[in-house]
């Protein structure tokens, strides 16, 4: 790594320098580029970082350094830990205003990246890249995600993962109101469902010139389980239902057992049809990870009441009112039958062809197979054809329907 920074005086004695430095937390301090390094062949983007103390890189209260990605320079960048679960060797990057680091095409310009290093549940790399693919192949609006091979002062660092941070800029992208509500579903402090108030385990992302009310008619709502007529009329009036659904069968196909309580972004547009819909987060226990969700995991209705998390019997206010309104559970069900239809399939296909590829640039740096997420997916496929369709005649209560027609009937009555 070369640095350098512009150093005047004029005649009378007075100094200044290039780039100015005006602000020693939100400024870089010098340019600098990076010889190329040939020690090493990899088929994975690079992402070169380089500090003075990484061992404080390491902490929550973090150290500055410098970035070199894909080309461009990037100075003075806030580095620290990052993440739960997730904090193995997790880092997040803070780029000053003016100079945030362009990640893709697609994705554009960033202020925060965050580079995991695998987790205590995945160890293949291959898991979060595919789940936020497979939601965004569904048209969920969902995080960019992509394995990438790390290197720490010029020497060797560890594989890892870029996922995209869900702030205004992803707003954008995905054409949805920055000036809307987002918040971020956490891990509560009391072991009480989700939703069960409005500020616990929720933090608050954008809009923060005011409080958390608009979320109270919601928790009033979810909470209110006896009044089903109300519950569903307010779901239909301030829910994006469609979205939900959406959400919830790509979540499904993938089996995610951590998002009963946590591990999702709840988004409003308040400025406009001011309903809320859900943005996916944190999918690094999916495609075979059981984790500690207990004997209720596989089945389609995991995290309502009826069907909890093992751990602390957890569980959500808002799957529960999906799960159990009639026509909203449909609406899911309907969509998981398309979406298994067209992802699943009753075959070997698409999702181990698409595990494959994404463990194929990463397999030179880790050896060993990928059947770690190929191996389990026959299994999700027995479980959502089989043991979960309404075609078993062993289950009390129909679940998955049979594959849509595909030419339906369609008929107009009188009004």
């Amino acid at each position: 790594l070369v640095r350098w920074y512009f150093a005047v005086t004029d005649v009378a004695g007075r100094t200044s320098r290039w780039p100015l430095f005006a602000d020693p937390l939100n400024s870089p301090e010098r340019f600098g580029a990076m010889i190329e390094d040939r020690r090493f062949t990899t088929a994975l983007p690079v992402w070169y970082w380089f500090t003075t103390n990484t061992a404080g890189a390491a902490t929550r209260t973090g150290v500055r350094g410098s970035v070199w990605f894909d080309g461009a320079y990037y100075d003075n960048v806030f580095i620290r830990l990052r993440g739960g679960a997730t904090s193995i060797n997790s880092k997040k990057f803070d780029f000053n205003t003016g100079y945030h680091c362009r990640i893709s095409d697609e994705v554009g310009r960033v202020e925060e990246a965050n580079l995991n290093g695998g987790s205590s549940y995945d160890g293949t790399l291959t898991r979060p890249p595919l789940a936020f693919e497979t939601l965004r192949a569904a048209g969920h609006p969902a995080e960019a995600c992509f394995s990438v091979l790390l290197r720490v002062n010029a020497g060797a660092d560890r594989l890892g993962y870029y996922v995209e941070q869900p702030d205004e800029r992803f707003l954008d992208r995905w054409g949805l109101d920055r000036n809307g509500a987002l918040y971020k579903f956490d891990q509560r402090s009391a072991m009480t469902p989700a939703y069960s108030d409005n500020y616990d385990g929720v933090e608050k992302k954008t809009r923060l010139f005011e409080n958390n009310d608009d979320l109270l008619p919601v928790v009033a709502a979810l909470t209110n389980r006896a009044d089903r007529v109300n519950l569903e009329r307010f779901m239909f009036d301030h829910f994006d239902l469609a979205n939900m659904a959406n959400y919830l069968a790509c979540r499904a196909l993938y089996n995610d057992f951590d998002d009963c309580r946590k591990n999702w972004y709840f988004y409003r547009d308040t400025e406009g049809s001011q309903e809320w819909m859900l943005l996916p987060w944190d999918k690094d226990g999916t495609f075979g990870i059981q984790g500690d969700a207990g004997a209720w995991w596989p089945h389609p209705l995991f995290g309502d009441e009826a069907h909890l998390k093992a751990n602390a019997s957890q569980w959500s206010f808002l799957w529960d009112a999906l799960f159990n309104t009639p026509r909203a559970r449909d609406r899911y069900l309907r969509r998981l039958r398309t979406l298994m239809d067209t992802f699943l399939q009753t075959q070997p296909g698409y999702l181990e062809a698409r595990a494959n590829a994404l463990w194929e640039p990463v397999y030179p740096h880790k050896g060993g197979t990928n059947t770690a997420v190929t191996a389990w997916l026959p299994t999700r496929r027995t479980q959502l054809y089989n043991t979960y369709s309404i075609t078993n005649p062993v289950l009390t209560n129909a679940l998955i329907p049979l594959a849509q027609a595909a030419l339906p009937a369609i008929v107009f009555g009188a009004a």
